[in-house]
């Protein structure tokens, strides 16, 4: 398995150095194992409510972060 997950040939410079660097700090795995638990067991798809949890910023309460 190489460094880069990119499939297509046109990939570029900056796509392919941001893939090694997440693959060289372990972030590769990280976020796989992380977006395989949200993914549609038959699809292979997320579906975009999980998506759209997932980007509301934290709630900070009292300078303390809090994650629900």
């Amino acid at each position: 398995m190489g460094a880069s997950s990119s499939k297509e040939q046109n990939v570029s410079s900056e796509q392919r150095e941001v893939e090694s660097l997440a693959a060289s700090t372990g972030s590769t795995s990280l976020l796989q194992n992380a977006f395989s638990k949200l993914a549609d067991p038959q699809t292979n798809a997320i579906p975009l409510q999980s998506l759209q949890v997932l980007a509301k910023p934290p709630k900070i309460n009292h300078g303390f972060l809090i994650i629900l």
